[in-house]
């Protein structure tokens, strides 16, 4: 009797264990993730745009502000369908005139992008990397705004105004999901995005990592 308990305690240990095991192993196939991280925008525009009174400051220095990411996945197999909203947050930039060496720091455009993505995955599992492709809508967000330059002129900057705030969107990367549990994850995520606001298109590397919801 006194043999016979251990021998049924291990039985039940085996049994929880392999559940849990097969709890794990199931395929999650909606995941919601949380991410934050930076968007590496590049420099954009040229001296060449220099226009007296209109465009002073035609050049944008390269700028890393923050940026957080929410997502809604479909995961069935090796592919997936994803629908993401991404907010990047104002940078401070020191703007140049080329014709008086006058400079301006500035605030660069908070944004906010949703979009469509597929991503494949080479194979299924607690660790996933993948590749991602998509597309959507770059919407700025904006008020006027006035500063004052080094040589103490007063510099205007208005907020674009109806369909200027929209522009067509494109991007492509990959990234890593971790099962932690069935419904905990960890994803790391990268992408080079492109914004079709003039040619040649605004060009960042956008950089996220967060938790992932699984259900």
């Amino acid at each position: 009797m006194i043999a016979s308990s251990p021998r049924r305690a291990w039985i039940v240990i085996a049994v929880f264990a392999a559940g849990a095991g097969l709890c794990a192993a199931e395929e999650r196939h909606l995941e919601i993730s949380i991410l934050g991280g930076v968007n590496r925008h590049f420099a954009y525009g040229t001296v060449s745009d220099y226009a007296l009174g209109v465009n002073d400051f035609p050049v944008t220095p390269a700028h890393t502000p923050p940026a957080l990411g929410l997502g809604a996945a479909y995961r069935t197999g090796r592919w997936g369908f994803e629908l993401d909203v991404r907010a990047t947050l104002a940078a401070k930039v020191v703007l140049s005139d080329p014709s008086d060496g006058d400079t301006v720091e500035i605030e660069t455009l908070p944004h906010v992008a949703a979009g469509l993505n597929i991503f494949f995955q080479p194979w299924t599992g607690g660790f996933r990397p993948y590749l991602l492709a998509g597309g959507g809508l770059d919407a700025v967000l904006a008020r006027d705004r006035t500063y004052t330059s080094r040589y103490g002129y007063t510099i205007s900057v208005p907020a674009p105004r109806g369909k200027d705030r929209y522009d067509p969107e494109a991007h492509a990367g990959g990234g890593l999901f971790i099962d932690l549990s069935r419904s905990l994850g960890f994803r790391i995520d990268a992408r080079y995005v492109w914004v079709f606001d003039a040619p040649p298109p605004v060009r960042s590397i956008q950089a996220l990592a967060g938790l992932v919801l699984g259900f």
